[in-house]
């Protein structure tokens, strides 16, 4: 009796792309099958480089994201520098007004990251 034939299936309720296959192996016909997003003759050896050249404006978001973040990190030292010279230049200021100045400056961003919000979600 001939052995490979025990392992092929050919019946009706195998899926399609597992028959007249050697069900020990259990390959599919595509990689498509397994991954629905994936692309026709998509290359599974690529490296990080060339996913991120196929993805080059994610890349370039990324990129931006960090310089944003860069840059309000060095506007908040500058602000908050400037902050300081204030307070330490009027020593006469109450608890409160140095207090409201302290806890203005974070609501003022806080304020302008929300109009900034509305208006790129219009």
């Amino acid at each position: 009796m001939n052995q490979s034939f025990l392992f092929q299936s050919n019946h009706a309720n195998s899926p399609p792309a597992f028959r007249g296959m050697n069900m020990g192996m259990m390959m599919p016909s595509s990689p498509s099958q397994f991954y629905p997003g994936l692309k026709q003759g998509t290359n599974f050896t690529t490296s990080t480089t060339e996913l991120l050249w196929e993805r080059r404006r994610d890349a370039a978001k990324l990129a931006l994201m960090s310089l944003v973040i860069l840059l309000a990190i060095s506007m908040h030292s500058t602000v908050w520098f400037y902050i300081k010279e204030f307070i330490e230049m009027y020593p006469s200021l109450t608890y409160a007004k140095e207090l409201g100045i302290r806890v203005g400056y974070p609501i003022l961003v806080f304020v302008i990251m929300w109009y900034v919000k509305i208006a790129l979600t219009r």
